[in-house]
């Protein structure tokens, strides 16, 4: 393995809240209606309302 010099790097150290998702929980809400937008990707999102994935029949 070799190694990379990074000493030109800059590392930066930022607090940020945890965020408990889970599929569980994703597939909950799109069964729901409720958006799940920013909680994954907006492509996913589209493909699954154009497959109709997780929407809930009678």
């Amino acid at each position: 393995m070799t190694k990379t010099d990074l000493s030109h790097c800059q590392v930066m150290h930022a607090q940020n809240p945890l965020v408990d998702i889970s599929s569980s929980m994703i597939r909950e809400r799109l069964g729901a209606g409720t958006s799940v937008r920013f909680l994954m990707p907006d492509a996913v999102i589209d493909y699954i309302r154009k497959n109709g994935l997780y929407e809930k029949h009678d």
